[in-house]
């Protein structure tokens, strides 16, 4: 992979930077995870002939009963890969091109464990990186990805899906990969299963020869981490970056039927006592004298402004939407219930030790709500952080808000953009 500094020096110009502090763990050896998910039960994802470019919705059938939603390809591609891809084009049916080159970007339409899902990648590139955005990962081509066109000879690929069900997150484009294909009650580890398996995909045909990254953005964290310690795919995965998430490491704490104290400082990830009962972040206690360096602890998830969530936020109406269950819900007084934790890392994954270096960045620091990382899961991110014993770097952006480091505040996706370049070297 070859770095363009000129460009990527350009783009940071673009924009005043927030100021911000990295942590970096010791740089051991890395040691290859013994995969908590059986490698090689993922699903199979079957391609689609997309017949209009300006219409890839038409690629897909489905059914639904109003809150599960079953796809399938109208028309399967049956012969190589090469032959099902198309060019991706805009409203007015122009060409989509990426920042690198002025190349017509390329798409693949799939279905997977019965849910829709694209695939927008660079026609050129060496070493691969996809790229996952929040909620249900809706999004056609990531902001991300022009980002790292612009500064690197890596291969972007976005992975999205389509929006699927509108029972939760009706105003950020839908469920997406979230999507129950049925009426029975599922989890996020289960459905881990549909990324995980894209991802597989990626590396069989994009990656053979070269390495492998993944860029998540809030839920889009809990699709791509979720890929590697729950479905085995940690031996493909040569670096990860995950910005603002996930906040999976204990759902009953994100759900406020539970609280602990037990947190870590946002600056350099060193133990601490915390409120149990943080007002998203807003009361957290200081570490030391410096008042930009808070105790976060892994707490319930903050309301989301616009949402329309009926029980809080959109947390808490994802694990319910998915488990079928009205579980995840806030509580005065603690009571676990034992059904949230298979969606809970601290339950579920028994190793820690990753091939490959894994990058955190958090957006912390306004006022909460709306939705700055200290009320979406910065304690969580930190309790995953802590947990891991194979190099690791945590970026704390102070005064940054969700999602600002992935499609938001240009100098902030640059400076992202730089630690994946420098972790796909």
């Amino acid at each position: 992979m070859r770095i363009v500094i000129a460009s990527i020096l350009g783009l940071a110009a673009c924009s005043s930077s927030s100021g911000s502090s990295s942590a970096d763990a010791p740089e051991s050896p890395a040691i290859d995870a013994t995969p908590d998910g059986p490698a090689g039960a993922l699903p199979a994802l079957q391609l689609c002939t997309v017949a209009d470019p300006s219409d890839v919705a038409a690629a897909y059938t489905s059914t639904t009963d109003g809150q599960y939603v079953a796809y399938a390809c109208a028309t399967p591609c049956t012969g190589d890969w090469t032959q099902c891809a198309f060019g991706w084009v805009d409203s007015k049916g122009a060409p989509i091109l990426s920042a690198r080159g002025n190349l017509p970007m390329q798409g693949l339409a799939f279905v997977v464990d019965g849910m829709a899902g694209h695939f927008g990648f660079t026609p050129d590139g060496d070493d691969v990186v996809v790229t996952h955005a929040g909620a249900g990962g809706t999004s056609s081509i990531n902001v991300f990805d022009h980002y790292l066109q612009t500064a690197s000879t890596l291969k972007t690929v976005t992975l999205g899906w389509a929006p699927g069900t509108t029972a939760i997150q009706a105003g950020n484009g839908g469920g997406g990969w979230f999507t129950r294909k049925d009426a029975t009650p599922t989890t996020v580890h289960d459905l881990t299963a549909r990324p995980a398996a894209a991802i597989q995909w990626v590396e069989d045909h994009f990656a053979t020869g070269h390495k492998l990254g993944t860029v998540g953005s809030s839920m889009g964290t809990a699709a791509t981490f979720g890929s590697r310690v729950w479905h085995g795919l940690d031996p493909i995965l040569d670096y990860q970056l995950l910005i603002g998430g996930p906040g999976f490491w204990d759902v009953n704490l994100g759900c406020g039927r539970v609280h602990d104290a037990t947190g870590h400082c946002d600056v350099d990830a060193s133990p601490c006592t915390g409120n149990p009962n943080s007002s998203f972040g807003n009361d957290d206690p200081t570490c030391g004298s410096s008042t930009t360096n808070s105790c976060r602890v892994a707490t319930i998830m903050a309301d989301t402004p616009g949402s329309g969530s009926p029980t809080g936020s959109a947390y808490d109406d994802i694990i319910n939407y998915v488990g079928m269950t009205t579980a995840c819900t806030r509580l005065t007084s603690d009571a676990r219930d034992a059904s949230l934790d298979a969606s809970s890392l601290d339950a579920t994954v028994t190793n820690w030790s990753f091939h490959g270096k894994i990058d955190f960045v958090a957006n912390e620091g306004g006022a909460q709500p709306p939705d700055a990382d200290q009320g979406m899961g910065e304690g969580h991110m930190l309790d995953i952080y802590a947990a891991i014993q194979s190099p690791e770097g945590w970026t704390d952006n102070e005064g940054a808000h969700h999602g600002d480091s992935f499609d938001k505040v240009p100098a902030l996706i640059t400076a992202s953009a730089q630690l994946v370049i420098a972790g796909m070297q």
